[in-house]
Parts: structure tokens; sequence; C-alpha cells
């Protein structure tokens, strides 16, 4: 059976979620920004860093730091457009492919993701804002209601469900004065004009994209095959990631929860918590407490190691947020040799 709509709704923030940053000048938080091709390139709103280059930071999900150079000749400085094209030097695991609406998309939901005010400690994690389209305007700006919140949200991504694309980039929200919880997104079209090669490299993006949505969206159908399957339907490795197997083979136990350790989403307290929430409801509510990390992870695999192909299930959900990272296929290369 096909995941729900929901379900996969759920899996494409997590998705987005990854690949969008938090922008940092001189080590203070400005505003978001969001990987889009998998080299290192990034976008954000020009007002969150124009005055400040060199000194840009570009801060993951997964609390990787890495200085950012402003492209001057790809970036659309000007108050009509303000996106600014960044560059690290660091391959990007989790990038979302970028594409155009119309007025006949106007009213399709949307959900923006970002960090408003995201310099305060109670709001440094990611957040999902829904709702719909309610206008493009003359200036090609998209109008949306109730999802922008305010400062830190900038230069976040706009995503359009029906598309499957990012359709626009956060610019800021309107004086209460003009339009109560509205606010305004960039359009993109200014931006393929400027950088011609963007092209290319977007649909290379959004193929990936659309194979991943596809894969996930059918993931539950044993028929599929796919050239990245998943384990938890493999029935000699669930005997291999069982409580038994490992009573027997302590020394692999320790390795594996050591990969686990290394795995992204589970050094993250945030992303660790939200792997756990996509495991059956018979694992996740009878997972242990938070704790110090190595414990923690010790716990899960053990309450993992109660349910037949438990352990599975929880690598196969890292797979979604760690896909493609080193750590991960170290992860899958020391399963092989179990």
């Amino acid at each position: 059976m096909a995941m729900t709509d929901e379900a996969l709704k759920k899996r494409i923030h997590n998705e987005i979620a990854n690949a969008t940053v938090k922008i940092l000048v001189a080590n203070e938080f400005q505003g978001t920004g969001f990987f889009i091709t998998p080299d290192g390139y990034a976008l954000t709103a020009y007002h969150c860093i124009g005055a400040y280059p060199p000194d840009i930071i570009i801060e993951t999900r997964f609390g990787d730091r890495f200085n950012a150079e402003l492209s001057y000749a790809k970036s659309l400085k000007h108050n009509d457009y303000d996106i600014a094209v960044l560059k690290v030097n660091h391959n990007a695991a989790h990038c979302v492919p970028l594409g155009t609406i119309s007025n006949r998309h106007v009213t399709d939901e949307i959900v923006a993701i970002g960090y408003p005010a995201g310099d305060k400690p109670e709001h440094k994690d990611i957040g999902y804002f829904f709702s719909n389209s309610s206008q493009i305007r003359s200036d090609k700006k998209i109008q949306i209601p109730d999802a922008i919140k305010g400062r830190g949200q900038s230069g976040g991504p706009v995503y359009h469900y029906a598309t499957q694309r990012v359709i626009g980039l956060v610019l800021a929200g309107y004086k209460f004065d003009v339009l109560m919880d509205t606010g305004l997104a960039v359009r993109f079209d200014a931006l393929f004009e400027k950088w011609p090669e963007l092209e290319i490299m977007n649909n290379q993006v959004a193929q990936s994209w659309d194979k991943r949505l596809a894969q996930d969206d059918d993931s539950d159908n044993p028929t599929t095959s796919h050239e990245n399957p998943t384990i938890s339907n493999n029935p000699v490795t669930e005997k291999v990631l069982s409580r038994a197997f490992f009573n027997h083979h302590p020394q692999q136990k320790r390795q594996l929860i050591n990969a686990l350790l290394d795995c992204p989403s589970m050094k993250d307290n945030q992303l660790r918590n939200t792997v756990l929430q996509e495991l059956r409801p018979e694992i996740s509510e009878n997972m242990p407490s938070r704790s110090q990390s190595k414990h923690h992870i010790v716990k899960i695999v053990d309450t993992c190691l109660n349910f037949s192909g438990g352990l599975a299930e929880l690598i196969d959900t890292i797979r979604f947020f760690d896909e493609n990272t080193q750590q991960m296929q170290a992860l899958d290369a020391l399963i092989r040799q179990l």
C-alpha cells in the first residue's frame, strides 16, 4: 500500500528541513537559507548578509558550520528580488529543487520552513508554517498569509506541494497596518535568467528529488524494486539484526552502536526524537527518555530488539534522514559485514 498523503508530507518536511540552514554573520544569527545543489550552493535573502561579507557562516540542522562566500555575479541585490547566492566548500547531502508557479496555482497549499526568532534560545529549532498562496502580485512576488512569522525566517524556502518544488524565498512580512500576519516570498524567474547554468543543475536536483519521492510513496509496496532497497523487508538482514544474533556477537553490537552514534540524525537530539517518532507506535511509545547520547542509543537499540524487525526499521528510518552521508554509508557497510 502506498504511503498516506500525510505520511509523505511529513517525510517531505523533514527532507526540506535537512536542506535548510541558519545564516550567521560575525557568529550572530541573521536569517534562514537552504542548499540548492549538492556541490554547496545555497540561497538566502540578500538583506540578511549584504553588508557583512566575507564573514558569513552557514550552520546546518546537524550542527555543522561552514564558511560561505557570497557570489556577487549570481546574486540579485536589488530590493525587487533580494536573493543572495552563497557557496561553501562542502558537498551538501540534502538540497531542494527550485520551481516556478503562475496564477493558476493561487490558493494551492504551501509550507514555509525556517527559523523565525532563531536568535532566541526558546526558538532555536526549525519551524514549519502551513498556508495557501493568496496572490501573485504585479511585481511577481507571492503573497502568503499565516506562514511568514518574522525576523529570522527571511531567506527560508517556500515549498509548493502540487509541483513538488520550492517556489519562493521568504522576504519579510507586511507591516500590521497594511496586512495582518501576511508576508511575501520572491520567485526564482529572475535568478534563472541571471544564472543560466542553474537550470541544468536544478534539473539534476529535481530528478533526484522526484525519484526519492516516488520511492517514499510506494515504499510500503513489497513488489516494488529500488536501487537502494530498505533492509526491513530482507529476512536475512532482519535475522542478523536481532537479539539472538547480538547475544552471541556482543562485539558486533558495540560496533553497530558506535556506527549509529556517528550518524548525523542520531547526534542531534531534535532529529533523534523525530526519527523515533517515525517508528511503529508500539516501538516509539516504549522508547526511553533522552539521556547522554551513547547511553540513550544503547537503550534505543535494546528497545528495538524487543520487536520483530524493530532494529531494521530504525536503520531504515535513519537512512531517510542521513542518506548519501559518509556515516550512513559506513553503517550500511558494517551491516553487510555482520
